[in-house]
C-alpha cells in the first residue's frame, strides 16, 4: 500500500508541474496556482511520508 502511494503522490506531483506550464504558457494565474498546489502538496506528502519511515 505504501507504493501505491507513494506513486499516487508522483502522479499528483509530475501533473501538477504540468498543469501549472499549461497555466504559465497561456498565461492563466488559476492554472498555474491549481497547478503550484497539486505539485507542492504531492512533494510534501512525500517528505512527510519518508520522515515518518525514520
Amino acid at each position: 500500500m505504501e507504493v501505491a502511494s507513494r506513486l499516487l503522490n508522483v502522479l499528483v506531483g509530475i501533473g501538477g508541474g504540468v498543469m501549472a506550464g499549461f497555466g504559465w504558457y497561456h498565461h492563466d494565474v488559476f492554472w498555474v496556482a491549481l497547478g503550484a498546489f497539486f505539485s507542492i502538496s504531492a512533494h510534501l506528502s512525500i517528505i512527510s511520508d519518508k520522515l515518518d519511515a525514520r
